[in-house]
């Protein structure tokens, strides 16, 4: 099965989501955000359901969506902040997608997840959110670096990331449009 799609990686607050959409628009692909997907069939947000203490049933769906994702071509496909530490789902991923690791500094993502509202993000609650974050950043960061290419995504202008990524995918083969502009 040869790549014909992408897959952004990362912590929560990289920018996946917005990244995604924007890329996805420029290049005229679907778009699926695998947290949008599964709040959708969970009726729910995902912080309501890693607080009902159901995360193994939530990463178990993670693991079979990215089975139904595997089919896809042409598209951008925004993940969860955890789902790339399965390595089921890495290895996956990689069947038919090139990997993006939007890499953004610790102080960048506090400041972003502080503007969008630390209660939507269980993975943070405790004594010292701050401090949450530092720890689960230096513990994913090597598991990231495993995606295909480290993208750094600590601008504040999505466009300027995706402009780094459309040059990735031209260089991959994979953009063979004109019009489609780095």
């Amino acid at each position: 099965m040869s790549r014909t799609s992408i897959a952004l990686v990362g912590m929560m607050g990289s920018g996946k989501s917005t990244v995604g959409t924007l890329l996805a628009e420029r290049l005229g692909w679907a778009f699926y955000d695998t947290d949008l997907i599964l709040e959708a069939a969970f009726r729910k947000p995902v912080a309501k359901i890693l607080r009902e203490g159901r995360e193994g049933s939530f990463r178990a769906s993670e693991e079979l969506l990215v089975r139904m994702l595997m089919s896809l071509q042409e598209a951008v496909v925004a993940t969860g902040g955890g789902l790339w530490l399965s390595e089921a789902s890495r290895r996956r991923l990689g069947t038919f997608a090139y990997t993006a690791w939007l890499s953004v500094p610790h102080a960048v993502l506090w400041k972003r997840l502080e503007r969008q509202g630390l209660e939507a993000r269980p993975l943070l609650e405790g004594e010292d959110p701050r401090t949450i974050l530092r720890r689960t950043l230096s513990e994913r960061e090597p598991v990231y670096a495993l995606a295909d290419w480290r993208i750094e995504a600590a601008e504040n202008d999505p466009s300027a990331v995706v402009r780094q990524l459309v040059r990735r995918l031209r260089g991959e083969g994979l953009i063979a449009r004109p019009d489609v502009a780095a």
